[in-house]
């Protein structure tokens, strides 16, 4: 969709529906309208919604039809899949960077270290050929500071950053931009 916006949402199924479509792939809370008026409209057309519950609009009622998945991950799984990703993607040097460090965000860096030592594993890459930088910044905020840490990496040959925190994401943004590098986020605010 070209924004977070449920019309734009619905937009984005009605192209895939027109294009053929026979499976439709949505994320998130922003979605659940969308999906939920969708899969009424195009019966014979499979959704799956990520973290999200098909509802009418001003009501959170949940309707899930017959042509409608729902998968909820929690934070530990989303990142155990995005440091999996990373590295089955070609990355062998990344970085993950937390905001606070508390229970959330440890899960988060865990789960992405996780599933990154588990793609290496399954893709039978020798030990310490993947490389993984860590970081915890103290808090949640939009800081040249981190934008500064981020950059360092990028610089000295990082590839990509997770950072699963909405103002630390957008600071290490700004460092992709200015590196041509690559970031990986959590949550409806990562489009």
């Amino acid at each position: 969709p070209k924004s977070e916006k449920r019309k734009d949402y619905a937009k984005a199924i009605e192209a895939a529906v027109e294009d053929g479509a026979e499976v439709i792939v949505c994320v998130g809370d922003e979605a659940e309208v969308a999906v939920y008026e969708a899969q009424n409209d195009y019966t014979r057309v499979k959704f799956i919604l990520l973290n999200g519950t098909p509802h009418k609009r001003y009501s959170k009622k949940e309707s899930i039809f017959d042509n409608t998945i729902v998968l909820q991950f929690d934070n530990m799984t989303d990142s155990y899949l995005a440091g999996y990703m990373a590295v089955v993607s070609g990355a062998r040097d990344i970085g993950c960077m937390g905001g606070e460090k508390n229970a959330e965000n440890k899960s988060a860096v865990s789960g992405f270290v996780q599933g990154a030592d588990a793609a290496a594993a399954d893709l039978g890459l020798e030990a310490d050929s993947e490389k993984i930088r860590y970081a915890f910044t103290g808090e949640d905020k939009l800081s040249p500071a981190y934008m500064g840490t981020a950059l360092a990496w990028y610089t000295s040959g990082c590839e990509l950053i997770f950072a699963p925190n909405t103002q630390v994401r957008k600071a290490v943004i700004q460092a992709a931009e200015n590196a041509q590098r690559k970031v990986i986020g959590l949550g409806s605010s990562s489009m």
